[in-house]
């Protein structure tokens, strides 16, 4: 369901795909009305693969980044889903995304994080290939799967879907100071 296309996906993994895979994803992404997605560097060379993938792909931007995981040894495994540390990050500026994880009914904490963040401090993502959906095969997740976990924060929020599509681009664009 194509919505104006105003669908972010603030954090997927492009360079996961094979070329062919990868024309199917994205064909798919704006079919289901995905205007942007951030392909996230997780070290230095997905990063420049991710660099590779944006420069050809007008609804692809790309992150650089090193993951706490490849810089640090010993670093917690486990990016706390409290309503005390979504509170702290808002607090300090920053966003809150959900994906995947939030689908899954016995998620109960996560979604009542989800309930106390503001939306204008919402992103959504798909993180796919890989944070499936509930219920759904892994290999199955991809940026287009970004509709389906809007309408679940939509409905756990008791929002308005159109609402919540509207304010999650808002701050999508308003986090990456990017234009319509």
């Amino acid at each position: 369901m194509r919505r104006d296309r105003k669908l972010t996906d603030v954090h997927a993994h492009l360079e996961q795909y094979t070329s062919e895979e990868l024309e199917s994803v994205l064909g798919n992404a704006e079919e289901a009305g995905v205007k942007w997605i951030l392909t996230s560097g997780f070290d230095l060379q997905m990063s420049l693969q991710g660099m590779e993938i944006a420069a050809s792909r007008e609804q692809v931007l790309a992150s650089i980044g090193i993951h706490p995981w490849t810089a640090a040894e010993n670093f917690p495994a486990d990016f706390d889903e409290s309503k005390a540390t979504a509170g702290r990050l808002l607090d300090m500026g920053f966003f809150v995304s959900f994906g995947g994880a939030v689908t899954d009914p016995e998620a109960t904490e996560l979604r009542d994080t989800l309930r106390h963040v503001p939306l204008d401090g919402n992103l959504i993502e798909t993180d796919s290939p890989y944070m499936p959906l509930y219920l759904q095969s892994p290999e199955k997740n991809e940026p287009a799967n970004v509709a389906q976990v809007a309408q679940i924060l939509a409905e756990i929020k008791k929002t308005d879907i159109e609402e919540l599509i509207d304010r999650t681009y808002k701050n999508f664009t308003r986090l990456l100071n990017i234009g319509n």
